[in-house]
């Protein structure tokens, strides 16, 4: 095994899970303020039609990038229940 060889690629791993975690908290932030235009619109938060459309689009997303689609579900089945958390936390805070 090539040490050298080895360690570059955990620093691109590194770095690509910075960028990964980066969006993350970007996409957190779209989600609160998805969550203030739903309070001001009188929308609930829990919209399961777009947590549909939105699961199946990145399902489709996954297999064409060579994922595996049940894999990329979870990941956002957790992503938008965080979304959720953070949008029921700040309504709360609105109260």
């Amino acid at each position: 095994m090539r040490k050298d060889e080895l360690e570059k690629v955990r620093r691109e791993i590194d770095a690509g899970d910075l960028l990964l975690l980066k969006s993350v908290a970007n996409r957190q932030k779209l989600a609160r303020r998805a969550g203030e235009l739903k309070r001001e619109a009188g929308l609930p938060i829990h919209d399961p039609e777009r947590e549909k459309e939105v699961l199946k689009l990145r399902r489709e997303w996954a297999e064409q990038l060579g994922l595996d689609p049940d894999s990329a579900e979870a990941l956002f089945h957790l992503l938008i229940d965080e979304s959720r958390k953070l949008q029921e936390k700040d309504k709360k805070g609105d109260e």
